[in-house]
């Protein structure tokens, strides 16, 4: 998902972020913390302009969170109510949630239209 948005021009990168963001959410069952799906992929796509191209490693940390998500919950227990705070726990843990927060802030995409 996060690769495939570093390929796309500028004009096109709004829209599928936020549709990004709002399958994450769903997929985490984390709709409350929209605003930080939101963050990462941009912060992502940041970053690989400027040069650094961590979208697989942020796209594997957060398959890695969802499966231990849904682990926990076949075991018959959601130990974790909180996905997004799992994932910045991720990113701390393997120090790219600080490379994210310096990412310089540039434009890389335009907002979507109001609907």
């Amino acid at each position: 998902m996060l690769p495939t948005l570093t390929g796309l021009s500028r004009s096109q990168r709004g829209a599928l972020v936020e549709k990004t963001a709002r399958t994450l959410a769903a997929a985490f069952e984390d709709s409350q913390n929209f605003k930080f799906w939101c963050w990462l992929i941009w912060q992502t796509l940041r970053a690989h302009d400027q040069g650094q191209d961590w979208s697989d490693d942020v796209a594997h940390l957060m398959a890695r969170v969802l499966d231990d998500i849904r682990q926990y919950e076949q075991m018959g227990n959601r130990a974790q109510n909180y996905p997004a705070a799992l994932v910045v726990n991720g990113l701390r843990n393997c120090g790219l949630l600080d490379a994210l927060r310096q990412i310089a802030p540039t434009r890389v995409g335009k907002r979507p239209r109001a609907a």
